[in-house]
């Protein structure tokens, strides 16, 4: 698995008050972990394209 995939699974699943022990992202976790995932793409579109194409990407996906 992509190390930064990795890491945004981790923290998605970080605030889970249940016990896991497959370590896979169930519910809630599924779409915070999607959302860490729009919002580094929107950061990297930010830094290489600009705050307007970043801002487009995070309103098609209805991330604040």
């Amino acid at each position: 698995m992509n190390a930064k995939f990795k890491e945004l699974m981790e923290i998605a699943s970080s605030g889970a008050c249940y016990d896991n022990p497959t370590n896979t992202l169930i519910g809630t976790e599924i779409e915070l972990f999607a959302r860490y995932i729009v919002q580094e793409c929107a950061d990297v579109i930010h830094k290489r394209i600009g705050a307007k194409s970043a801002a487009d990407i995070l309103d098609h996906f209805g991330i604040e």
